[in-house]
């Protein structure tokens, strides 16, 4: 069935449709305590399904697989976070885009579960 992911300023929700674009199930997506109490999530899903949470005030990206559980987290070292871009599983390792107040950061997922950086590039995405 096709999810859904619902952002409000408090939170965000994943939710699932039925064929007939009924909404068979809903669950909040658990905010990190982390998370600033007075900033409003941004998300972000790669083609893998997994989805991306973070906002402009913290150097965190907080990674969540396609149910809801929290999996992961990528940790900037360049400044706040501006954009997210997950971009699915290659060579067998999820990849995300992280564009920060410092330029765009290139992060593979390591077998160990954790992520690191591959590549930096001190641009910006107009």
């Amino acid at each position: 069935m096709p999810a859904i992911l619902l952002t409000h300023p408090k939170g965000a929700t994943i939710s699932t449709l039925d064929p007939s674009k009924q909404l068979t199930s809903s669950a909040p997506l658990p905010i990190p305590s982390r998370f600033p109490s007075t900033s409003t999530p941004q998300t972000a899903v790669s083609p893998s399904g997994h989805i991306y949470l973070w906002c402009g005030e913290v150097n965190v990206v907080w990674e969540y697989d396609n149910k809801g559980k929290r999996v992961g987290e990528i940790v900037v070292k360049t400044g706040p976070i501006k954009r997210v871009l997950g971009a699915g599983r290659v060579d067998g390792k999820e990849m995300a885009v992280v564009e920060s107040v410092q330029g765009l950061g290139l992060w593979s997922k390591a077998s160990s579960g954790k992520w690191e950086s591959v590549k930096h590039l001190d641009v910006s995405i107009p």
